[in-house]
């Protein structure tokens, strides 16, 4: 329980820094403040799928880990989707 809690409260910092990051980017109007943002997107999926299949083997579930990520939703250009 420790273990999991441990990963929510530094995916939550993660992502509050990246959120931090993005904002002092967009703030700094400079003409590479665009790659920052898209940057700092990117370098925020990889990290959640990271931390996420970190918590599923910390649980013991990493053989469900793709079978979930499978049938969770996504945004495509048609809408609301399954993967």
């Amino acid at each position: 329980m420790g273990l999991v809690l441990g990963s929510e409260i530094l995916t939550l910092g993660l992502s509050l820094g990246s959120a931090g990051w993005v904002a002092v980017s967009i703030a700094n109007s400079s003409s590479v403040s665009g790659y920052w943002v898209v940057g700092a997107l990117i370098l925020g999926f990889v990290l959640a799928v990271v931390l996420a299949f970190v918590q599923y083997a910390a649980a013991g579930r990493r053989s469900t880990f793709l079978a979930d990520l499978r049938g969770s939703l996504w945004f495509t250009r048609t809408g609301v989707n399954r993967l």
